[in-house]
């Protein structure tokens, strides 16, 4: 008889420790644990992507508004200049080489060292001396 409550016992002391043992230090709750982590984080990096995607669809929305807008100007100051300004200022604004590409102002030259940089005044542009002594003072002060 000893040996049949020894032998219970020892078969409820394995139960109960395995059943301890799935609960608390089972490899399978960690396994699930991890998983919904990674699912977790997997789903917020998603979102982030999508975020970041969204941001840089919005910039180039707003730099393509703003070169319209650029080009909108400088239309309107080549226009004003070819009606208000004398000659030879409608003549370096209307000298200034864009192409117009789909809406985007684009350089036709390139930055090569064979092509002087477009910066400076054309000299054959520039009033001469005497223009110069004739000309209003006010349109050179600034």
């Amino acid at each position: 008889m000893i040996f049949l409550i020894g032998l219970g016992s020892l078969l409820v002391g394995a139960l109960a420790g395995a059943l301890l043992f799935k609960m608390f230090g089972s490899d399978e709750i960690r396994v699930q644990r991890l998983e919904a982590q990674l699912q977790e984080l997997s789903s917020a990096h998603e979102s982030y992507k999508a975020q970041v995607n969204h941001h840089f669809t919005d910039s180039v929305v707003l730099f393509n508004n703003l070169t319209r807008s650029y080009r909108d100007v400088f239309q309107h100051i080549a226009s004003g200049a070819e009606v208000l300004c004398p000659d030879h200022i409608a003549k370096q604004v209307a000298a200034v080489p864009l192409e117009l590409e789909s809406g985007d102002l684009r350089r036709t030259t390139s930055l090569r060292p064979d092509h002087p940089p477009l910066d400076y005044a054309n000299p054959d542009a520039l009033p001469d001396d005497k223009e110069a002594d004739r000309a209003d003072p006010e349109l050179f002060r600034r």
